[in-house]
């Protein structure tokens, strides 16, 4: 597992060389700020260990609570008695402090603050009461922006030894060493200085004089290190490629119920043109039929306009339907079937046309189904040429198709 450093300035990194080996350690972070940003402690929480934060500034203290539920989390300022203090409260950063000298530095600075009571009690105590009866204190940070020293003299060095200290050394924001102001209370109490980086100083118990081996060299690359904020990249490219994969997932699912209803859209309009065409030959249908009965509703209104306006003669000779009645059509014909004279200029026209009331009948299914009737071939009869043969013609069919084959080729020379 690749060790990610959340620290400021690697002290995360340095500690862990030194403590690797244990499993399971506690340690006591004085000053913990944030339980992410610029974190000491958040790395060995990650691998398993827990232990003692200690933050007087309320909304970092309630991240802590919130992020850190096997650690012991408490908002009281480390001083060297037990009492209440007055804490400068500066909003989003690590400078809060309860040294009135550095506070005033920050407002000359231009930072706002936000003057608190907290309780405050020594470090003895509080190991006391919170650090479980023979627990072994890995190691204690102790970062309180310019209070180190007050921090260290309220301790009981003899009861209570971690085996790392590390201790900030600078004035906030500058790089004025302060070790001189408390580093003997830490070589009186058996301590040996290992390492500085900068910012903070490094000690380590006399009875694990050994671990200072593992602080002859800075952060380097044999740590296996990467840094948190990478980390923090890092997880949120991957954040952001899960967030993609959910949103190509429902895009994935979207595509397929569109697919789903397109495919039901065009099965519809499948149908829909079905039954389209279906309308669409019924209309055909429909069409033939009114065809049909507008021109069967023509010949019967041609049909009763002439028998409306026929002659009171053609009443008396022709039925309605335009055939001759008996009488007059044995007068009209002699016995052999030709026409007799007078009614053959009668029932014909001079061009050979037969007259309405003859050309009526002869357009007649009843006409059309007499046996060898055919009907007159004369122009603008409307009614269908005679069969040329001349053996499926009766002699009376032969006659008027004579006579009006001479009509027709008379009319043209006159």
């Amino acid at each position: 597992m690749t060790f990610i450093s959340y620290a400021q300035n690697f002290e995360d990194v340095m500690i862990w060389r030194a403590l690797k080996h244990v499993e399971h350690g506690f340690y006591i972070d004085v000053g913990a700020f944030s339980p992410d940003l610029d974190s000491v402690t958040r790395a060995f929480s990650e691998r398993g260990w827990h232990g003692l934060n200690i933050e007087p500034n309320p909304h970092y203290l309630a991240e802590l609570v919130a992020a850190r539920p096997r650690d012991i989390n408490l908002g009281v300022a480390v001083s060297d008695f037990d009492g209440e203090i007055e804490l400068s409260v500066i909003e989003e950063s690590g400078l809060t402090t309860v040294d009135s000298s550095i506070a005033k530095g920050h407002v000359d600075a231009g930072w706002a603050l936000n003057p608190i009571k907290v309780p405050a009690r020594t470090l003895a105590r509080l190991w006391d009461e919170h650090v479980p009866a023979g627990q072994v204190v890995h190691f204690l940070k102790i970062d309180v922006e310019g209070h180190e020293a007050a921090v260290l003299r309220g301790a009981d060095w003899s009861r209570h030894r971690p085996w790392i200290v590390v201790v900030e050394a600078t004035r906030p924001n500058t790089q004025i060493s302060t070790h001189a102001e408390w580093e003997e209370t830490l070589i009186q109490a058996g301590y040996a200085f290992v390492y500085w980086d900068g910012l903070n100083r490094y000690y380590v118990a006399g009875e694990h004089r050994a671990l200072a081996d593992c602080f002859d060299a800075p952060p380097n690359v044999f740590d296996g290190f990467i840094l948190g904020a990478r980390q923090m990249e890092i997880e949120k490219v991957e954040r952001l490629s899960g967030e993609v994969a959910e949103l190509r997932e429902a895009l994935d699912q979207l595509a397929a119920r569109w697919a789903n209803r397109q495919a039901g859209l065009e099965r519809r309009l499948d149908e829909a043109a079905g039954r389209l065409a279906r309308l669409s030959d019924e209309r055909t249908e429909l069409r033939r039929a009114l065809d049909e009965i507008s021109g069967e509703a023509r010949r019967t209104s041609r049909h009763v306009d002439y028998l409306i306006r026929r002659s009171i003669l053609e009443r008396l000779l022709f039925r309605a339907s335009g055939k001759p009645k008996k009488t007059f059509r044995r007068l009209m014909f002699h016995n052999s079937g030709k026409p007799r004279g007078l009614f053959r200029r009668w029932v014909l026209r001079r061009d050979g046309q037969p007259r309405s009331f003859f050309r009526m009948w002869m357009a007649s299914p009843g006409y059309q189904a007499l046996p060898k009737a055919v009907a007159f071939p004369g122009a603008g009869t409307g009614l269908e040429s005679a069969p040329s043969a001349p053996a499926e013609l009766s002699p009376r069919a032969r006659y008027f198709q004579k006579r009006l084959d001479a009509s027709q080729t008379r009319r043209p020379e006159a």
